[in-house]
């Protein structure tokens, strides 16, 4: 995972801004993140399948799951009063800067 720093952040906040707040422009961001996370979680729910524990991970992911759609939904909420109260010409300019 690489460093987030200004540049970093306000080039994504210029692509969510072009895309909308929506899962298909966070899941571009974090693609990378979330096939990590599916592909882990595949792997320890094969290997508990006999097992009870299997049943607490599967309680787990549905956990996190809800958890990251009502993040979504709240960002979703707040995004409008975001775009309005950002200064983009200033965004604009720390993504442009070089290091």
């Amino acid at each position: 995972m690489g460093e987030l720093n200004d540049r970093a952040l306000a080039r994504q906040t210029l692509e969510l801004r072009k895309h909308g707040y929506s899962l298909q422009s966070l899941l571009r961001l974090r693609a990378m993140r979330v096939l990590f996370i599916i592909v882990c979680a595949i792997v320890l729910l094969l290997l508990m399948y006999p097992h009870w524990m299997f049943y607490v991970g599967v309680g787990m992911i549905c956990g996190a799951v809800a958890r990251e759609i009502g993040s979504l939904r709240a960002g979703q909420k707040r995004w409008r009063f975001y775009d309005k109260v950002t200064d983009w010409e200033k965004v604009a300019k720390i993504a442009n800067e070089s290091n």
